[in-house]
């Protein structure tokens, strides 16, 4: 029997070592599956804090996810967390739920001004600053990957933009077809990238489903290139939205250091909800539910109540209040005052971790008294966010 005598071993497209075999003849093997690699928050569509369905862009269904449309070209489109149907490769690979968005008819997609970004997440800049990649070494990777499937097979343009210093995107081609597929890609760093140690906006990652000759123009794909106004390098990503009353589903969003891509690193509902808490809390849902215990404030008809926040939020949060009507909260203080004011934050006592409430309006009530806020409505949702 021969014997192999090296001192690394490393397949011959990659950058670095797999096993590394010390004088002693032990050996270190590089570890690809370790806990907390996934960059990516929800990226498996688990949580949807504020609704599973919504006719609304921006943070509207999924949490940490920002779709945006410009133009109304193919009609009304409806983004929801979807389920991931048993019987293929997706499912067994431990995936249940997707993000979707369904278009209501057929689009004209030489339209200027139309553009999708159907997935689209940001990540903390500290997060990425922090991760352990060499950013500006074009030999230190990372590896992305995701699965996606489409009503009418097509090829979409995937970005991701960073934020801090001078703005630079990448660009590479996702094709999609009526089966699930799964896209991987590896992104090596450049001389040029920028992450500041905070907590604001430092890397954004988008799926590309359609866009109109405003967003085309020459893009390299698979480099880091400036950031200028146009989005993509075609404006022929127009089979989908063309056949019309159709769908993209994605899931299983993964970012990780390094240049080999791993199995995807599912969370718990309960780690991944508390992730998502970081960025969006729900205060209060249904009819009868306690929002918050303060106080009625002296000489006026207002109550102030204080709500504890966790896990910690990433910045002092901002109000979402979508109940509507005349008798939107009941105060009880000794009696009970309806108000149909909406609920307000008082920024200067607030903080990531506990939010000041206030709610005006209030008659029947006596000053330095304590109360109770409680929802009035079954409509709708009042929550806070402090998202990138």
């Amino acid at each position: 029997m021969s014997t192999l005598k090296v001192t690394n071993l490393r397949h011959s497209s990659a950058s670095s070592d797999a096993i590394t075999l010390a004088s002693d003849g032990t050996a270190t093997a590089k570890t690809t599956n370790r806990q907390g690699r996934n960059l990516i928050i929800n990226g498996a569509c688990l949580i949807a804090q504020r609704a599973t369905s919504s006719t609304s862009h921006g943070y509207s269904t999924v949490d940490r996810l920002k779709p945006y449309e410009t133009g109304t070209d193919c009609g009304t489109k409806t983004w929801s967390q979807s389920d991931v149907a048993a019987g293929n490769d997706c499912y067994n690979a431990g995936f249940r739920k997707a993000f979707k968005v369904t278009t209501s008819q057929a689009g004209n997609t030489s339209t200027a001004s139309d553009m999708f970004k159907h997935w689209a997440t940001r990540i903390e800049a500290q997060d990425i600053a922090g991760s352990g990649w060499k950013y500006t070494d074009p030999n230190s990777k990372l590896a992305l990957s995701f699965w996606i499937k489409a009503s009418t097979a097509d090829n979409f343009q995937v970005q991701l933009q960073t934020s801090d210093g001078t703005n630079k995107k990448y660009n590479f081609v996702a094709p999609a077809t009526t089966s699930w597929t799964k896209i991987t890609k590896i992104i090596p760093g450049h001389a040029d990238l920028q992450f500041d140690n905070d907590t604001g906006e430092g890397l954004e990652i988008s799926l590309m489903i359609a866009a109109g000759a405003d967003f085309a123009g020459s893009v390299t794909q698979e480099t880091w290139v400036a950031n200028t106004v146009a989005f993509l390098n075609s404006s022929q990503i127009n089979t989908w939205i063309a056949a019309g009353a159709g769908n993209v589903e994605t899931t299983g969003w993964q970012l990780e250091v390094g240049d080999v891509v791993t199995d995807y690193e599912h969370r718990t509902y309960h780690d991944e909800l508390l992730r998502c808490k970081r960025y969006y809390q729900l205060l209060a849902t249904g009819t009868s539910q306690v929002v918050a215990m303060g106080y009625i404030e002296q000489g006026a008809g207002d109550v102030n109540a204080a709500r504890q926040l966790v896990p910690a939020m990433r910045a002092t949060p901002s109000i979402d209040d979508q109940t509507s009507g005349s008798t939107r909260y009941r105060v009880n203080s000794g009696g009970d005052s309806n108000t149909g004011n909406a609920m307000g934050i008082n920024s200067s006592y607030s903080s990531e971790n506990l939010v000041w409430l206030q709610l005006g309006g209030l008659s029947g009530v006596t000053a330095g008294q304590g109360a109770q806020i409680r929802k009035q409505t079954s409509s709708a949702r009042l929550g806070v966010a402090a998202e990138l």
